[in-house]
């Protein structure tokens, strides 16, 4: 790849790889080296400024809440006895965010945009669901993302990437090299409203029949996906992305319908950085349906610990590392957050 175009690679790159340092910490790898939970957080993404804001999330920290509602289709219970799919509805809360580690960045400082919702069913059954719109992960295991991580830090003195260590990465971790060539083309979304969310994770949906099948997700949006030039993306405003959002759902109908992709026998379903054939069956379960917008200081999200491992009876969780990692992360993110709010240090636009 060209020199000059490894920068904007790099931005993402190094995103993911600073999500590496924090599931690192979370399994107790490096934390004999003296890392505070707080330098791993502050971490999760290059660009976080340094003190960083108290209250607000350390990754996504820049979003958007809202209210919606689940219905499900008619093959959605063949798929799992959850109560989500053979419910009327079920109520939705949600957030839209930015994938930047700086809770104030500008709308087109990054590729990677994410959608959380947490469906709760009468029965106190809870569906908590993270999501961003890259397709899969760049590596298989936690270990695979801290070496990311090393690899990519550019040199401290001319601020290049230093080959040498990718190369030497690349021969660790091959399966890498599609995730580095699909961010390279991956075309930037000029709308959350027309971009596809994935689960990129695995997990087992169980029917009334107790047939266990491994699922991985998408929620598609029915607006159609419109790109973001890099002329046009440069001179944006730094709202543009939640400005455009705010603008459609007051003047339409914003609905994302859930394609479950089920896996073959064979396929892995605990390495998120395989893709699984585009030929598997795929099953509409259901739409959401946006209802109402509302500012992340106080709005329903503002609180709510978006763990995807935290599903309702009739889904379970498959045995991928990184989505067991994961888990940790987001609650030590938010215990850390809940401590600022409660000591009062974190400032009134707190994006819990």
């Amino acid at each position: 790849m060209p020199r000059k175009r490894w920068f904007p690679v790099l931005c993402i790159v190094l995103i993911v790889a600073g999500l590496s340092l924090a599931f690192a910490w979370t399994a107790d790898w490096i934390g004999h080296r003296g890392l505070t939970a707080n330098q791993v957080l502050t971490s999760v993404a290059k660009d976080a400024p340094d003190p960083f804001p108290p209250g607000f999330r350390r990754a996504h920290g820049k979003g958007m809440c809202f209210t919606g509602q689940f219905v499900p289709t008619r093959m959605a219970s063949d798929l799992s006895y959850a109560r989500v799919f053979s419910d009327t509805m079920t109520p939705v809360i949600g957030r839209f965010s930015l994938g930047a580690g700086d809770p104030h960045a500008a709308d087109n400082s990054t590729r990677i945009l994410s959608i959380s919702l947490l469906l709760k069913q009468p029965d106190g059954g809870e569906w908590r669901m993270a999501m961003i719109n890259d397709p899969f992960f760049p590596t298989a295991t936690v270990e695979g993302l801290v070496a990311m991580g090393e690899a990519f830090a550019p040199d401290s003195i001319t601020q290049q990437p230093v080959l040498a260590r990718i190369e030497a990465f690349y021969v660790a971790y091959p399966e890498a090299r599609k995730y580095i060539a699909a961010s390279d083309k991956a075309l930037w979304a000029r709308s959350f409203t027309g971009t596809q969310f994935n689960s990129i994770n695995a997990f087992a949906f169980i029917n009334k029949q107790n047939q266990k099948r491994f699922v991985r997700w998408s929620w598609e949006p029915r607006l159609p996906f419109s790109g973001w030039p890099v002329d046009s993306r440069d001179k944006a405003d730094p709202q543009a992305l939640f400005d455009d959002l705010r603008a459609k759902a007051a003047d339409q109908a914003l609905v994302w319908d859930l394609m479950v992709t089920v896996a073959n026998p064979d396929d892995p379903v605990n390495d998120p950085s395989q893709p699984w054939p585009d030929n598997r069956l795929r099953v509409n379960a259901g739409s959401l349906s946006l209802n109402a917008l509302s500012e992340q200081s106080t709005g329903a999200c503002r609180d709510i610990n978006f763990d995807p491992t935290i599903v309702p009876s009739g889904i379970e969780i498959s045995d991928d590392p990184i989505l067991h990692a994961r888990s940790g992360v987001y609650a030590k993110s938010f215990n850390l957050r809940e401590r600022e709010v409660g000591q009062q240090s974190a400032g009134k636009e707190v994006a819990q």
